[in-house]
């Protein structure tokens, strides 16, 4: 992964360049039902896959259960262009109109 973006660049003006591949790594809450989900994606970039993991190693000793982990969205920077990348955590089965828990976005620039 050439580009690493977390909670820390939420809201921020982020350049990058046609080719790179962009990983998104934020904290959920997936034992609660709380997914990270991609709403807004611009043209010029593509899904290029998912993983996560645990936020802590105490999460993989037997008998475990509850905790944040942490989900990683890869994209990669196809052409040039402009536009907001937003993910949303919200409950898969909830009805759209509820408010998402938490969001996360970033204007990206990609150029040459």
């Amino acid at each position: 992964v050439a580009m690493k973006l977390t909670s820390a660049d939420n809201s921020q003006n982020v350049s990058v360049k046609v080719g790179t591949k962009v990983a998104v790594e934020l904290v959920g809450v997936p034992t609660a039902g709380y997914m990270w989900k991609v709403t807004e994606l611009p043209s010029f970039i593509e899904a290029a896959g998912e993983y996560g993991g645990p936020t802590s190693s105490a999460q993989l000793e037997p008998g475990f259960a509850g905790g944040n982990h942490w989900e990683a969205f890869l994209f990669t920077v196809t052409a040039t262009g402009e536009g907001v990348l937003r993910l949303e955590q919200r409950r898969p089965w909830e009805d759209d109109a509820e408010p998402a828990t938490d969001a996360f976005s970033v204007y990206l620039f990609a150029e040459e």
